[in-house]
């Protein structure tokens, strides 16, 4: 998802200068994977829902993250959750967490049921 042509064309700046930080958090999360593959594991269990609700509505809602501001800034966050959940030292550029992303979901649902397709 973070490589995807799309996902690169319309990331914007501020989100692209954050792509050698998301690198670093992956190569952090693939050098920790021999020894804590079950905490890997239930760090992903958290954050899978959120990134299937998001493929979900892009599904049904093509161009959703180009059209509501509220998909892109989840979209970001789902990023940074994933830094968050992996590799924690590094930091996340935004406040970000489970009640958070709740809460900007909601916000993307309603966006989606104010501007149907």
């Amino acid at each position: 998802m973070l490589l995807s042509s799309a996902t690169v064309r319309y990331a914007g700046g501020e989100w692209l200068a954050q792509y050698p930080r998301y690198a670093k958090a992956a190569e952090h999360r693939m050098s920790r994977l021999n020894g804590q593959y079950l905490k890997d594991q239930k760090a992903l269990e958290l954050l899978v829902p959120w990134l299937a609700a998001l493929s979900d509505a892009e599904g049904a809602y093509p161009g959703l993250i180009r059209l509501s501001p509220e998909a892109y800034q989840y979209r970001w966050m789902l990023e940074e959750f994933r830094v968050s959940l992996f590799a924690q030292q590094m930091k996340t550029r935004l406040p970000v967490s489970a009640k958070r992303l709740e809460q900007q979901w909601q916000q993307v649902q309603a966006w989606m049921e104010q501007n149907p397709r």
